[in-house]
């Protein structure tokens, strides 16, 4: 399914103000595709597309800090972002039962001019709920 774009044309006293493109609906259309669209996602710089994949009160713990709902999930995003590398992620297995999914993902940011450089790795572990909303939501 491919990413859609809104156009906003507001009228303002008779003058047409230049459009503005909301951000691009990003979502998974099963839960073995999740790791490659967060990747593609984080990796184009928009985060608010990237925001896009988690619920309103999603929870993200990073190094044993705890980050709930998107405006706190922004701000750990944004520091991973500011690295400037690129992320690649490996799934290490894909769980599902039902609407509900458990997936353990390896990642690393490398450099993106020296791409020998490692900047952060790690594992994580996500779970997704498909929603009638979009096809998959996340839930950490």
């Amino acid at each position: 399914m491919k990413p859609s774009l809104r156009l906003v044309i507001p009228l303002l006293a008779g003058c047409v103000v230049q459009a503005q493109a909301a951000p691009p609906e990003v979502h998974a259309t099963t839960p073995e595709s999740f790791s490659e669209v967060f990747t593609r996602t984080i990796n184009s710089g928009n985060i608010d597309a990237l925001l896009g994949l988690y619920h309103d009160d999603a929870v993200v713990v990073t190094d044993g800090v705890t980050w709930r709902g998107k405006a706190k999930i922004k701000e750990n995003l944004q520091g991973f972002m500011q690295l400037g590398g690129k992320l690649t992620t490996e799934d290490v297995y894909v769980l599902q039962y039902n609407d509900t999914a458990l997936v353990r993902v390896k990642w690393r940011i490398n450099d993106r001019k020296d791409s020998a450089r490692i900047l952060a790795q790690g594992e994580s572990t996500e779970v997704l709920q498909k929603t009638a909303a979009r096809p998959l939501g996340l839930y950490y």
